[in-house]
């Protein structure tokens, strides 16, 4: 009996560094992207920028990108944020014809990217989110408006 409850605290003090590092799976990666750039859209917030409800989510090879379609209104202005597991990301603003709208960019050494700007039109505008370096990663982007 003594020899059963000496293996399980060895397998149980094997098992806790384990329990304890990187999510693992690919859902719990993708809930700690979404949690990371909802942490970065709450520094907006004191700005007086809200959250606007949804999300997309989708995994990211290096040198891939997505295009996120949004319909957006004039004189709002609009952060868009971004977050990945690894890599280096960058967002860009296209308008309904496909041409680059200048934003303003911000970057962290967390994984996380953003593209701020002010909508000229109303209108749908196209978000480019690219993972330029790193592994393939789950992605989230989430936008702020005032």
């Amino acid at each position: 009996m003594r020899a059963f409850h000496l293996l399980a605290v060895f397998c149980l003090a094997a098992c806790l560094p384990t329990l304890a590092s990187e999510p693992t799976s690919t859902q719990d990666r993708e809930v700690a992207v979404r949690s990371g750039v909802l942490e970065l859209a709450g520094a907006f917030q004191n700005d007086g920028f809200k959250v606007r409800d949804g999300f997309w989510t989708g995994t990211l090879a290096p040198g891939a990108s997505n295009l996120v379609a949004v319909n957006l209104y004039p004189g709002n202005d609009y952060w868009f944020l971004a977050g990945a597991t690894n890599g280096e990301l960058e967002i860009e603003v296209f308008d309904e014809s496909g041409q680059p709208v200048e934003v303003t960019p911000y970057t962290d050494d967390k994984h996380r990217a953003g593209a701020g700007f002010s909508a000229d039109f109303a209108g749908q505008y196209f978000i480019r989110i690219t993972l330029k370096t790193g592994v393939e990663s789950p992605v989230t982007l989430v936008y702020s408006y005032k």
